[in-house]
C-alpha cells in the first residue's frame, strides 16, 4: 500500500510540475511588417502572474536588465525619461542600440514610450504595452510598436528574421517578468 501511494505521489508531483510549466510564459502571437524603412510590430504574450504584478515589474525600469539580459543599461532619468542600451544580434548582425524615450505610465494597465530621435539610434519610434488580466494568476501582455532605425540593417535581415528574433526575445522577456515578479513577491 505504501509503495502504491508513493508511486502515485511521485506521479502527482510530476503532474503538478508539468501543470505549473504549462501555465508559464507563452508567446501567443508576433507579427512584423516592414514598409519604407519602418517596422510595425505587434506581440501578445501570456504570463503566469497577475496583470498588476506584470505592470509593476515592467515599470520598475532599473530592473529591465534583470528581466532580459540583452538590456545592457536601463537608466530612469528626470522628466519621465528612460535611457536604454540593448545588445541585439540577428543572424550575423550585432549592434548595441541606444534609445532615449519619453515614458508615460497609466496605472494599472498601460505603459507608453516615445523615442526621442535626437538622442537615439532611431529616426522614429513609439511603443505601448497593455496589461490585461486573464485571471488572478495570469495575464496577457500586448505590445505594439512602430520603429524606424537610424542605422543600416543588412538587406538579408528582413521582417522574417526580425520576427523570429522578436519571438525569442518575447519569451525571454515574459519569463523574466514572471521570475522578477516571483522574486519580489508580487
Amino acid at each position: 500500500m505504501l509503495q502504491h501511494l508513493a508511486r502515485h505521489g511521485v506521479f502527482a508531483v510530476i503532474f503538478g510540475l508539468l501543470s505549473y510549466g504549462a501555465a508559464a510564459a507563452t508567446v501567443e502571437a508576433v507579427t512584423v511588417d516592414h514598409d519604407a524603412g519602418r517596422y510595425t510590430i505587434a506581440m501578445q504574450v501570456r504570463v503566469a502572474v497577475s496583470a498588476g504584478a506584470a505592470y509593476r515589474v515592467m515599470t520598475d525600469f532599473s530592473a529591465l536588465p534583470q528581466i532580459n539580459d540583452n538590456v545592457v543599461l536601463a537608466e530612469p532619468l528626470p522628466n519621465n525619461r528612460l535611457h536604454t542600451v540593448v545588445q541585439m544580434c540577428i543572424a550575423f548582425f550585432c549592434r548595441k542600440i541606444e534609445q532615449m524615450q519619453s515614458v508615460v505610465t497609466r496605472a494599472p494597465d498601460v505603459l507608453s514610450m516615445q523615442v526621442l530621435p535626437e538622442q537615439s539610434d532611431f529616426r522614429y519610434g513609439q511603443a505601448q504595452w497593455r496589461f490585461k488580466s486573464v485571471n488572478a494568476h495570469s495575464s496577457d501582455l500586448f505590445f505594439s510598436a512602430q520603429l524606424e532605425p537610424n542605422f543600416w540593417i543588412p538587406p538579408l535581415i528582413g521582417p522574417w528574421l526580425v520576427q523570429r528574433k522578436l519571438q525569442e526575445q518575447a519569451l525571454i522577456t515574459s519569463t523574466g517578468i514572471e521570475r522578477v515578479a516571483d522574486e519580489r513577491g508580487y
